[in-house]
């Protein structure tokens, strides 16, 4: 036990110590003073999102703005913001016809603008929709004889329906049910709208107008006749389908009575293909697949999945794939896997391939006695230098055959010699432009903003060279690329020091995956931080805290504030009701606490980890969906101990992803505590213990 606990406070020094050296940090931490916004810069901003608040609920503080134009009436930071706050004003006084025309239509037809721009914009639509709302349900409004109203109703009707604003549609005909001919005007431009676009006529709106028998003729020919027979025939697929998924499910039909059944659906499908879109029958297709799989019964799937594939959407052709290959390679039928890589042309293709088909085409391989021709695809996957777990494991099995110069953490070990993650550019030769894109970017950080946050950073992202450095910085002729790197490790250091990781990684992925960036040592430790590890480690002293920075890093990307959309909250995304099994009674807003959230969390996963002998796809997958929906997979599905093949069985999507990202981390993290002891032996995965075999 002592041993254990010296070797767990060793690793967690070693973690905490990754990070950027101490010139690396002193020359990022002085480009970030010296652009930092001034107090004056923050109370504005402030001020500027209060202001925007009221914006979102339809309310308005004339004063408030006022008092921010004046005071930024110099100030170059916020001067982006100031002709969104002048058209909020306008349409706050509109009181006639003129006016609406006068503010609202040039906001309806305007097409063009920058990521701010576009974010403001939607919000005048809204404002300018309310007003529309209020201003034409009065009845002093309503003479469609005057042209002035006729055209503006008519230009703000055709804009809502293109935008599928049907609820303001269809308020604005229940304010107006009562109004005689103008009613009735309007129900014509509506339905003229639909007849002359040949458009189906939505049912929100179908029910609010009156129907002429113009529209009732094009009802005929494209709304509810053609609509009603779509859902009969959608329905009785999805019935044909979920009846057979049941007889499997308890085991009430013969092998050969299931091949019949599936050629009936495919039948009815090619009968009617025309009541039923593609992209609904593919998925329906996929859903049948996946279940035949998880009874094992990879021969019925892989022809499901063979017919699925004629119909595939362009940019789901490789899960379609994947799944093709992977109905073979579950039931350890390399030979058809093989064929399947044959009659494909997978090796071919194989660069534009998605990670999954390549990780296993080069399996495949090795299983059918070809290492030689298994060690080039995996040297290709592995030469990507792409953070994701199939590279990892891909160089894996590299070591396995017996090929140590070619493994991925010999490819990042180049890097990490060649580059630093610091930048060379100082702040007096940067744009006026970025400086004030940083330094609000800056203040949105720390005023936790995320839509802001958001929008501020692809729009640093999408500046133009001339709007990054100055005329003078320019005459040095530094690349486009450089540049661009330069930017975006000064924006992600920035996101990072202000506790705002899942942004900071977003924007390093971005880089590395246009070239701009090259992984190297300080930029993993950017992606691959270690916040909380002092916590951790006072909290669990037998678990190799890696496993937890890994787990912690995928669930909330260290924010303590996060919540995800079925209530879990806090680092380690405890849902309440878990939580208080564990702990007993508490409010859910304590566990946006740290420390409790990590003492309830840790001793949660503890007890999983126990409970399943220390093995971690079972624990990770326990986790994330829940002890119940374990059971039945191991159960039902899971065949083997390998990790890979348990890890590519897991039926829900969401924690196969979550399991695979996990291990991912542990790599990383793995791998900079090994370049941290800069001794002969580099990264070892699994000397973390997954209670699973390794192939």
């Amino acid at each position: 036990m002592l041993k254990n606990i010296l070797k767990t406070l060793f690793l967690s020094s070693l973690i905490s110590s990754v990070c950027f050296g101490n010139s690396d940090q002193e020359i990022l931490e002085k480009h970030k003073k010296q652009l930092r916004p001034s107090r004056k810069d923050f109370k504005l901003g402030k001020q500027f999102v209060l202001i925007y608040k009221l914006s979102i609920q339809n309310e308005i503080d004339l004063s408030s703005i006022d008092k921010f134009l004046k005071n930024t009436q110099n100030n170059t930071l916020f001067s982006e913001f100031h002709p969104w706050l002048h058209k909020l004003k306008q349409i706050n006084s509109i009181e006639n016809v003129d006016n609406f025309a006068k503010v609202c239509s040039p906001i309806f037809e305007t097409t063009q603008f920058n990521n701010y721009q576009k974010y403001f914009h939607e919000i005048l639509i809204q404002w300018c929709q309310n007003s529309f709302l209020d201003l034409f349900s009065k009845k002093e409004n309503q003479n469609l004889k005057k042209n002035k109203i006729q055209m503006v109703i008519s230009k703000t009707i055709t804009h809502l329906l293109e935008n599928d604003e049907f609820e303001y549609v269809t308020e604005f005909l229940e304010k107006t049910a009562e109004k005689g001919t103008f009613y009735e005007s309007l129900s014509l431009l509506i339905s003229s709208y639909y007849i002359q676009n040949n458009l189906q006529v939505p049912k929100p709106i179908l029910s609010k107008i009156e129907i002429s028998d113009k529209l009732t003729g094009h009802i005929q020919k494209y709304g509810y006749s053609q609509n009603s027979s779509q859902k009969i025939f959608v329905s009785e697929f999805k019935r044909l389908i979920r009846s057979l998924k049941t007889d499997v499910d308890k085991s009430q039909v013969e092998i050969d009575e299931i091949g019949d059944r599936i050629n009936e659906i495919t039948q009815f499908y090619t009968h009617n293909q025309n009541s039923i879109t593609k992209k609904k029958a593919w998925r329906l297709f996929m859903y049948l697949g996946k279940c035949l799989l998880n009874r094992r019964l990879g021969q019925n799937a892989h022809f499901v999945y063979n017919f699925a594939l004629e119909i595939a959407p362009k940019n789901k052709y490789d899960e379609n794939l994947f799944q093709i290959m992977w109905s073979s390679i579950f039931n350890d039928n390399f030979e058809d896997a093989y064929q399947t890589i044959v009659k494909f042309d997978i090796l071919k293709n194989f660069e534009q391939l998605s990670p999954d088909i390549q990780f296993w085409t080069a399996y495949t391989l090795e299983k059918k006695n070809q290492a030689k021709n298994a060690k080039i695809y995996y040297r290709k996957l592995v030469s990507s230098i792409s953070f994701n777990y199939y590279t990892i494991m891909a160089s894996k099995k590299l070591k396995e055959l017996g090929d140590d110069d070619n493994t991925f953490e010999k490819h990042l070990s180049k890097n990490f010699r060649e580059n630093k993650f610091v930048p060379s550019l100082t702040p007096d030769q940067l744009a006026f432009k970025f400086i004030n894109s940083y330094k609000r970017l800056h203040i949105w950080s720390r005023l936790n903003i995320h839509a802001f946050i958001n929008i501020e950073s692809k729009n640093i992202l999408s500046l133009q060279t001339n709007e990054l450095i100055n005329q003078k910085t320019n005459s040095h002729n530094y690349s486009e690329n450089f540049i661009k790197e330069q930017i975006t490790i000064m924006t992600a250091h920035l996101l990072a020091s202000n506790e705002h990781y899942l942004y900071s990684f977003s924007l390093i992925y971005s880089g590395i995956s246009s070239n701009v960036l090259r992984p190297n040592k300080n930029l993993l430790s950017t992606l691959f931080p270690a916040p909380f590890l002092n916590q951790i480690k006072k909290l669990e002293n037998e678990i190799d805290p890696i496993i937890f920075l890994s787990l912690i890093r995928q669930e909330s990307a260290f924010n303590p504030r996060a919540k995800s959309r079925v209530g879990a909250r806090g680092l380690m995304q405890l849902m309440p009701k878990t939580a208080r099994q564990e702990f007993g009674r508490l409010k859910a807003e304590r566990l946006e606490n740290p420390s409790l959230n990590l003492k309830i969390g840790i001793g949660h996963f503890k007890k999983l980890y126990e409970k399943y002998e220390g093995n971690l796809v079972y624990a990770l997958s326990a986790y994330n969906a829940g002890e119940y929906g374990l059971k039945r997979w191991v159960n039902n599905i899971f065949q083997t101990d390998s990790i890979l093949h348990t890890i590519e069985s897991i039926p829900y999507n969401e924690t196969k992803k979550y399991v695979k990202l996990i291990f991912r981390n542990i790599f990383f993290y793995k791998y900079l505590e090994s370049k941290e002891k800069d001794g002969p032996e580099l990264n070892k995965i699994y000397n973390v213990s997954l209670g699973l075999e390794g192939n």
